[in-house]
């Protein structure tokens, strides 16, 4: 749905962010936030989009899968052990966010089902 170079621009990532040692680790690291963006968005709107999604559902993508990425960096970086700072708390794993299920409102496959045996006498 979205090509990884486009992702790694748009979140700002590196070999460095992960600490990977090649530009194809990395890369196989994205194309998974993207395959789990893409299921998230199919489960939720409950189609394929194929090969040629629309515009915003591609955007959609985008923000999700850096959404995944933020989590990950947010994840590594903290020290969940530190008293005070993040009151020990695991972060909040919500990525799915409400904004992005919006933008994807008008995508929404609505399946209506009706009994073709039904009798109103």
């Amino acid at each position: 749905m979205i090509l990884t170079s486009l992702l790694k621009t748009f979140a700002g990532v590196s070999i460095d962010t992960f600490d990977f040692e090649t530009e194809e680790e990395l890369d196989d690291f994205l194309q998974t936030c993207i395959d789990m963006a893409e299921s998230l968005i199919t489960d939720y709107c409950d189609r394929d989009f194929g090969d040629s999604p629309p515009a915003a559902v591609k955007n959609v993508c985008l923000r999700l899968s850096a959404n995944i990425i933020a989590q990950a960096v947010a994840r590594q970086d903290i020290d969940l052990l530190r008293a005070g700072e993040y009151s020990n708390k695991l972060l909040d794993s919500r990525v799915f966010t409400d904004d992005l299920k919006e933008d994807l409102r008008p995508y929404i496959n609505i399946t209506i089902q009706f009994d073709p045996t039904y009798n109103e006498s």
